[in-house]
């Protein structure tokens, strides 16, 4: 978890690589955070090799931001790089 305080910005980035389509599963591979959920996921099926991917999100409260990565069927997704800057 990263501490935020309302009204920061925060960017989110990193480098993800799923070589090859994701069996069985409806959502691919996505990434999301606390603040901005589900909904506002990066979706990613097959990539050709690594695919950079940066977000931004604005706090609305003080609190924290966690990230998540979720592999949604059978597969392989690779993540690394990944950085969570807050800007105040």
């Amino acid at each position: 978890a990263v501490p935020v305080r309302a009204g920061d910005v925060v960017r989110i980035s990193g480098w993800v690589n799923v070589p090859e389509d994701v069996a069985g599963g409806k959502e691919r591979f996505i990434v999301f955070d606390s603040l901005g959920g589900e909904n506002l996921a990066e979706r990613f099926g097959k990539t050709a090799g690594w695919q950079r991917f940066t977000y931004h999100r604005m706090a609305p409260l003080d609190g924290e931001i966690t990230l998540t990565a979720a592999l949604g069927g059978a597969g392989i997704a690779l993540l690394d790089d990944v950085t969570v800057e807050v800007g105040r």
